[in-house]
């Protein structure tokens, strides 16, 4: 089984990396307090957002 790992240091790039990436997402660790948005706030784009769903 290969796992890849992906780091980032700002909320848009995970955003836009989970809406092209064609890899299967089992885990997203985020930090609660980040620049632009909170780890939370990550969490609801996600859950909202009809490519994610």
């Amino acid at each position: 089984m290969d796992v890849k790992v992906e780091y980032f240091n700002n909320t848009e790039n995970p955003l836009e990396y989970t809406k092209k990436t064609k890899d299967d997402l089992f885990l997203i660790i985020s930090d609660m307090i980040m620049p632009k948005m909170t780890g939370l706030e990550l969490k609801r784009a996600i859950d909202n957002d009809d490519i994610l769903r």
